[in-house]
């Protein structure tokens, strides 16, 4: 009995040895907040199972069961500089000017999340994979640390060893802590080194495999095609930028000439397209799951509130592009969102959420404001805009889309010119509806003249 306690004692003390140190709490008894956006991730891959059975997101899996996860998110923006820019100020882009890369900037003084943690005495840092959210566009306003790594549009393989690093030093310190932590894993073009490169089409060797590395490859995609030939206009020439979508209508004026090579992609082909990006997706989980561990190794799990995004997702073909830029379909802006962490009930809410409520939301949590609490998130309406004037809203009745300028009746007797009803299964909705009169509605209080 006595050899028996022995081992006993052994084993209990070198399990603790191995368990989480504990970190001090925040004073005051406010939270820690570590906020990691997973850029162009769409909703509908987390927990998806591949080929062989298991889910691609492991990591995201074991925190999603002890978050509550937002399961209908929506953000107010399809690319990067615009939505972080809303999400970060709990607004439309379109509150701080034009959607246009060349002009949109955040003032040095804008309330974004960080600015306001930042006035509430907790220390902000910030850990980015550069490209849309360097510095120049203003979106470090409020950080009192931007670490930007040296290539852009770059993968957490870059930052989330940064991130690392400064949430050790951040948890020994005196004062509650902000860090935001960014990867482009899952932007175009997608490839991952070794067996994540395309894990769902091992064996395809076929038009797109040798040209995947090229972001050009996907923006020469259209309407089930591939067009080889096709080359951005000179963007420097006029007045089109090289970030402007406008590049996409270049590709379909292409694509209506006669006589140009066309390409027509197979169901192979296709297949491949959704498994190099699903490599992409297993890719992040890796990293973001290293982050994980290592909250709850440095004992911060019971002071630090941990949230999870996406900024916009990405069109696989599902409306003819292989990009997030060229409209506000569902899969271009239904987004990841989760949160875990002290005084969080874990749970799926199916309610329609706006991004625009996570500041006010994570203030509250971690004790820095009165703003709504996780149970008051869900809206009527989830609005979305892009750069090509392009607005949406999203409602439990579907979806309706249309360029800004078109909005000047209440209601027009009929549909007008680029306008899109759906219906909450993505499908078309008729004028007549009756839903289409809520839709329309939702649409004109937003941005009618």
């Amino acid at each position: 009995m006595t050899r028996t306690c022995s081992l006993l004692l052994l084993l209990v003390t070198a399990l603790g040895s191995c368990a989480p140190r504990p970190a001090p709490s925040p004073p005051g008894g406010r939270l820690n907040l570590v906020l990691v956006s997973i850029d162009t991730m769409r909703a509908d891959r987390l927990g998806r199972i591949g080929r062989d059975g298991r889910s691609l997101t492991p990591a995201l899996d074991v925190q999603a069961a002890r978050s509550r996860v937002f399961t209908r998110a929506y953000s107010p923006s399809n690319e990067t500089l615009f939505s972080h820019a809303g999400i970060f100020l709990g607004a439309l882009p379109s509150a701080v000017g034009p959607l246009d890369y060349r002009s949109f900037r955040l003032p040095p003084d804008a309330p974004t999340l960080a600015a306001r943690l930042s006035r509430a005495g907790w220390r902000t840092e910030a850990v980015v994979a550069s490209g849309h959210l360097a510095p120049v566009f203003g979106l470090d306003a409020g950080f009192q640390s931007y670490q930007v790594t040296d290539s852009v549009f770059t993968s957490f393989q870059e930052t989330m060893p940064a991130a690392l690093d400064r949430l050790e030093q951040l948890a020994g310190g005196d004062r509650p802590f902000f860090l935001f932590v960014h990867g482009y894993d899952c932007h175009s073009p997608y490839v991952k080194p070794g067996p994540l490169h395309h894990p769902e089409t091992p064996g395809y060797d076929g038009l797109l495999a040798p040209l995947a590395a090229n972001p050009l490859t996907w923006e020469r995609i259209y309407d089930g095609a591939f067009y080889p030939d096709f080359q951005p206009p000179d963007l420097r020439a006029g007045d089109v930028n090289a970030l402007d979508a406008r590049v996409f209508d270049a590709l379909r004026r292409h694509a209506a000439h006669g006589g140009v090579r066309r390409v027509a992609l197979s169901e192979a082909d296709r297949a491949f397209v959704r498994g190099v990006y699903d490599g992409a997706v297993a890719y992040a989980d890796t990293w973001v799951g290293r982050l994980f561990r290592r909250i709850d190794a440095l004992g911060l799990a019971g002071t630090t509130v941990v949230a999870v995004m996406s900024d916009h997702g990405e069109d696989l073909l599902d409306h003819g592009f292989v990009n997030h830029r060229v409209s506000l379909h569902d899969e271009n802006t239904h987004v990841v969102f989760m949160v875990a962490g002290p005084g969080v009930r874990p749970g799926r809410v199916d309610d329609i959420v706006s991004m625009t409520a996570l500041p006010d939301a994570l203030l509250a949590l971690v004790g820095a404001g009165d703003g709504p609490s996780l149970d008051e998130l869900a809206v009527e309406v989830a609005p979305s805009e892009s750069m090509l004037g392009e607005v949406s809203v999203r409602t439990a009745a579907g979806r309706a889309r249309a360029p800004a300028t078109a909005l000047t009746e209440a209601r027009p007797a009929s549909p007008v010119e680029g306008m899109e009803l759906l219906d909450d299964a993505g499908d078309p909705m008729a004028w007549d509806d009756p839903r289409a009169d809520e839709l329309w509605r939702a649409l004109w209080e937003a941005w009618g003249s």
